[in-house]
């Protein structure tokens, strides 16, 4: 070392010895590193390495970032319960020789994955539904997610998860948890990761089916009645509700086609399994305006019980076999009033040819009672031909109904066609004799001409009683004239009633009788002259008394 002069001193050198000691140094970890973070406070120790200069005094540990970490500044330990995120440790000792020095390192604390678990729905559920029982995961990708089933899902990141759960039968309750979830770098704990749970029921089977059968005749216009066995859960006791649908499909020659469905609603019960009931479908779903019977297949759409559960298996099908009726023509009804046992005729035929077809009628009065009837009667030309065995004093409608019959099936009654028929008798008999013809005039001496007009009677007729000869005559007393009493007349009147009460007019005949002849003597002319003496006193007298 040379040391400048001064003050007009010379220069000195003068000479030291300076030692510079090594550095200590050393390395510190955490064995384990990175870590999840623990649901309880967790010691983790730290280790120091490769250390030179030592033995090394500890002067302290600090962390250089955000706080967060729980770190013990003396010993250099953490706690794996601090909030995760990456923290650099800081270790400061000093070496043998008394020299300071400090090592770092980074530490990780990773948090553990967590997920919610919910059941969106009725607790209760059907039969054939698979339940969706999900969930919100926070997790680092690649996880996966298991349920208390043994179902698992999985994903890369945060965001929702969900399982149809397939391990629940017909019949039981089902509880369901998050049993496991382990994402990139950590597992969760049950409590408080993968929280609560939920519990479901699954109702008990709902089915239907249509007994296997022989095929069903149904007489074209007819309703068809399905027998189905339903089965439905105890929640639906004890009046079940079904709510169904048929399909029904026509057979063409070579497949069933035309599909068209039928709904129907049935209550019945009280029952909760092999519940049998009868489906009635309307004709207008089995057409037939052929001469041949057309096949109808019946199967199944759909069936949901009171729950709205829909129901499954649905088993079976059964064939209607439409079988034609005869369309009938019927000749019109009179239009003016049947006299009692008068015959009343109608023609009948079908429009469509059914061999061997024929056809029923009946007649009925007012009150609706059987007055007559026939059965099988052959089409054709005044088919019906009857007066019911009607007579006075019958008087009302009658209505004649007429069904065509299939006899090659199932008796199968056509639609009906009705005729109604007055039959009555309210008229009167009618005189044929011309009023006044049996009127006379005769003199008084004329004894054999006022007999035989005595004797005279007019002659009646009626619509209805061909035999109107039980005529009453009412016989009159002669009435003498005022001015001359051999004159003066009689007047006789005749009514007749025939066979329904109806009477006649009155048919009056009037006999006049009358004196028209001055009288004329008996006595000869100058048969009582005399010629007498004129003292012939007596004899006068005589003659004057002649």
């Amino acid at each position: 070392m040379s040391i400048a002069a001064g003050g007009g001193c010379a220069a000195v050198t003068a000479t030291s010895t300076v030692e510079i000691l090594a550095r200590p140094t050393a390395t510190i970890a955490y064995t384990g590193n990175p870590f999840c973070q623990t649901v309880a406070s967790t010691t983790q120790a730290i280790t120091v390495s490769a250390v030179t200069g030592g033995p090394l005094t500890t002067v302290n540990f600090s962390y250089v970032t955000a706080p967060g970490l729980t770190l013990n500044t003396a010993t250099g330990a953490i706690d794996l319960n601090s909030t995760p995120g990456t923290y650099t440790v800081k270790y400061r000792f000093t070496g043998a020789n008394g020299c300071l020095d400090s090592s770092s390192t980074s530490v990780t604390i990773k948090p553990r994955p967590t997920s919610t678990i919910s059941y969106v729905g009725s607790a209760t559920i059907c039969s054939n539904v698979s339940p969706v029982v999900s969930g919100v995961v926070t997790a680092v990708g690649p996880w996966t997610l298991t349920l208390s089933n043994g179902q698992t899902a999985t994903g890369t990141g945060n965001g929702p998860w969900s399982i149809s759960v397939n391990t629940l039968n017909p019949g039981q309750t089902g509880s369901y948890s998050v049993s496991s979830l382990v994402d990139a770098n950590c597992s969760a704990v049950a409590v408080p990761d993968m929280p609560g749970s939920v519990t479901i029921t699954k109702r008990t089977t709902t089915s239907g089916s249509i007994p296997t059968a022989a095929n069903i005749k149904v007489c074209e216009g007819l309703e068809a009645s399905i027998n189905v066995t339903l089965t439905s859960p105890a929640q639906c006791s004890p009046t079940p509700q079904f709510s169904g649908v048929f399909k029904i499909e026509k057979w063409n020659g070579f497949n069933y086609v035309s599909p068209v469905n039928y709904p129907w609603t049935i209550t019945v019960g009280p029952s909760t399994t092999g519940i049998a009931a009868a489906i009635n479908i309307p004709p207008s779903f089995f057409p037939n305006a052929t001469s041949t019977t057309i096949l109808y297949r019946v199967s199944w759409v759909s069936l949901v019980d009171c729950n709205g559960c829909s129901a499954d298996p649905l088993t079976g099908s059964v064939v209607i076999e439409s079988v034609p009726t005869a369309d009938l023509t019927v000749s019109a009804a009179p239009t003016a009033d049947v006299c009692p046992g008068t015959n009343m005729t109608f023609t009948v035929n079908q429009t469509t040819t059914i061999p061997n077809a024929v056809f029923n009628w009946e007649a009925t009065d007012a009150s609706g009672a059987v007055i007559g009837s026939g059965s099988n009667v052959l089409f054709g030309t005044n088919a019906v031909n009857t007066n019911l065995g009607l007579s006075c004093p019958y008087n009302g409608l009658v209505t004649f109904t007429f069904t065509s019959v299939n006899p090659n099936c199932c008796a199968c009654i056509g639609a009906p066609i009705t005729r109604t028929v007055m039959v009555r008798d309210i008229v009167a008999p009618t005189w044929t004799t011309t009023i006044g013809s049996l009127n006379a005039t005769l003199e008084c001496n004329n004894t054999a001409g006022l007999t035989a007009a005595q004797l005279l009677k007019p002659v009646a007729t009626d619509n209805c009683d061909n035999d109107v000869t039980n005529i009453v005559k009412t016989t009159g007393l002669f009435v003498a004239s005022a001015t001359c009493p051999q004159a003066g007349t009689y007047t006789n009147t005749w009514r007749v009633t025939d066979d329904c009460g109806n009477i006649s007019a009155v048919f009056t005949q009037v006999i006049t009788i009358q004196d028209t002849q001055a009288p004329t003597w008996n006595t000869g002319a100058s048969t009582l002259n005399s010629t007498l003496e004129c003292s012939d006193a007596s004899g006068l007298n005589a003659a004057q008394a002649l």
